[in-house]
């Protein structure tokens, strides 16, 4: 179950890290992309909901990492958008 949690973690990490603007730059290496994600999931994963019962069937793991997916994608573009009002 914590495994599936850091999963989850990471995938809304990664999903951060696509939109933020000071990671989209191609001079930041993908794989460094990956591992902040990965850590950032790590460090986020205490707080993240406690207890997750890990799905049964593959549609809702592929639903939830969809969700996860989005919800980070949403969480980014807001930061981009404060980023574009300050600048």
């Amino acid at each position: 179950a914590d495994m599936f949690l850091w999963m989850l973690t990471t995938f809304r990490a990664g999903a951060l890290m696509i939109v933020l603007p000071l990671f989209v730059v191609r001079s930041v290496p993908r794989t460094l992309r990956i591992a902040f994600a990965a850590l950032l999931g790590w460090i986020v994963m205490p707080y993240a909901g406690g207890v997750v019962a890990v799905p049964a069937g593959l549609l809702e793991v592929v639903l939830l990492i969809a969700k996860e997916i989005s919800i980070g994608l949403l969480m980014g573009t807001a930061v981009r958008l404060v980023f574009f009002a300050l600048d």
